[in-house]
This record gives C-alpha cells, sequence and structure tokens, in this order.
C-alpha cells in the first residue's frame, strides 16, 4: 500500500558539515524523534560531480534503506550507472520522480549548489518537528531548507526484500562434516568505508 513521505533537502554553507549533519538527523531517528525512510549527505566537486554519503550507523532492523532509494533517484536524474537498480527500488524512485521534485533537484544540485556547499537529502515519514528542531539548533549547522514536497511511494515490497536480505544473512550455510586442519593464521578483518555515488553532470 501506498504511504505518504516528505521528501527534503537541507543544504548547508560548507562542504563538510553535510556528513555532520547526516550522522545528527540519524541520532534523532535514533532517539524516536523523526522517522526516516531514506536518507544520504550531499556533496559536489569543482568538476561537477555530485558525491552522495551513506550513514555508518546500523539501523538493521529499521526499514531504513541507507541511501538506496535516494541513490537510484540521482541515478536516474544524472544518467550514472553502477548503482543497485533492483526493481522494487527503481520502480519507487521513478514514481516519486514523477510527484513534482525532478525539475527542483536539477535545479538545486545541477544548477545552483557549488563545491562549498554541501547537503542531506531525506525521505520523511514524521517527525516532533519542535524537538528536531531544537535539537538541530544545538549544532548550529545553518542549514537552510530548499526542498519540501510530499509524495506517496508503495514501499511494502522494499521492506519485504530487506527482511529476507537480512534473513539470508543470519542463516549459516550447511557444511558438510569433514576433518578440517586448523588455520595457521586467522584472516584480519577490515571495516569497510561508507559507499559512495559520484554522478557526473550531464551535460548541454
Amino acid at each position: 500500500m501506498a504511504e505518504k513521505y516528505i521528501f527534503i533537502v537541507i543544504k548547508y554553507p560548507q562542504a563538510g558539515i553535510g556528513t555532520e549533519a547526516l550522522a545528527a538527523i540519524i541520532g534523532l531517528m535514533q532517539n524516536m524523534i523523526v522517522s526516516l525512510k531514506d536518507a544520504v549527505a550531499v556533496t559536489k566537486t569543482e568538476t561537477g560531480e555530485i558525491t552522495l554519503q551513506r550513514t555508518l550507523a546500523d539501523m538493521t532492523g529499521t526499514g531504513f534503506l541507507n541511501g538506496r532509494l535516494i541513490g537510484i533517484i540521482f541515478t536516474d536524474l544524472f544518467g550514472a550507472t553502477g548503482w543497485d537498480m533492483n526493481d522494487a527500488l527503481a520502480g519507487t524512485a521513478s514514481a516519486i520522480l514523477g510527484q513534482g521534485i525532478k525539475d527542483k533537484l536539477l535545479e538545486e544540485f545541477g544548477e545552483k549548489m557549488t563545491s562549498d556547499e554541501s547537503a542531506v537529502a531525506l525521505l520523511l515519514e514524521s517527525a516532533n518537528w519542535r524537538k528536531a528542531l531544537d535539537r538541530m539548533r544545538e549544532h548550529n549547522f545553518q542549514g537552510v531548507m530548499v526542498i519540501s514536497q510530499n509524495v506517496i511511494g508503495d514501499l511494502a515490497n522494499v521492506e519485504t526484500q530487506l527482511e529476507d536480505e537480512t534473513m539470508i544473512l543470519l542463516v549459516p550455510e550447511k557444511e558438510e562434516e569433514s576433518v578440517v586442519p586448523a588455520p595457521e593464521k586467522e584472516e584480519e578483518i577490515v571495516d569497510s568505508m561508507p559507499e559512495k555515488l559520484v554522478i557526473p553532470i550531464p551535460k548541454g
């Protein structure tokens, strides 16, 4: 069933603020002050490429998409390749773009945004606005909301898919019984860096 959301973009006067603001907004979600379906931080290079930054926070089990939907929206707009364009998310992204935000995003990120600025793009379900604004003022990020657009999206299939993926990760593979010598050295586990999406601005 389709649900109502608010697609929000907040711009900041410095390139490094967007990721800090994203972390603060995720903190609001963890404290149940806001309910988010998706969120990313956005920066722009001097050559005009858009970079999306996901949160590093563990949001497992919350239904939070961690940039997967908004990443596809930016891909659809700017023609980048390499993002996870699965059917459920791609259909929802296309439907949201058709609800009045396409031209606004192209204007704000393709024309107006500079490399000295940053932003966050959010898909918001609900919020205690008074508490949220009070908490964000404490950081003095000096953000300005440039887009606030009501949208409708059917994310039930996406949530089911995320649950299925989580179950696959949790279920161990069945191993055949055999005598295996002990390893000589444990493998080193290296934490992965947050995934980024670089999008070239189209010419013309």
